[in-house]
């Protein structure tokens, strides 16, 4: 049998500053990316969590440009004795692509 793969890319602006967290012992950054779709007004929110983000956190700052990959997956929670749940990207890379100012693209990768 074969196996799946899951494997997302996408590319817009930060919509606000993100916030990191510690995760049992390991930081995690939350963000979500606004892309665009083909018709104006048509707008994708995709939430992201970021682990082990190693030194990126400044940089990722409300209006910058990035780039993201990594897979999907469902997360669950439980929020005033009510379950709830949505979809986020996991993101295994990240790169900058702008500083969120009108100017050139430097396409910095981010390691981690």
């Amino acid at each position: 049998m074969a196996e799946g793969m899951n494997m997302c890319v996408f590319s817009g602006h930060l919509t606000a500053d993100a916030r990191s967290k510690d995760v049992q012992g390991t930081e995690v950054a939350r963000y979500t990316v606004a892309v665009n779709g083909r018709k104006e007004g048509e707008t994708t929110f995709v939430q992201c969590s970021h682990w082990n983000p190693k030194g990126v956190l400044p940089y990722l700052q409300k209006g910058k440009l990035v780039a993201v990959a990594g897979s999907i997956r469902l997360a669950s929670w439980e929020k005033d004795g009510e379950k709830r749940s949505a979809v986020e990207l996991s993101v295994k890379n990240l790169t900058l692509l702008s500083s969120g100012k009108q100017e050139e693209s430097r396409g910095d990768d981010v390691p981690f």
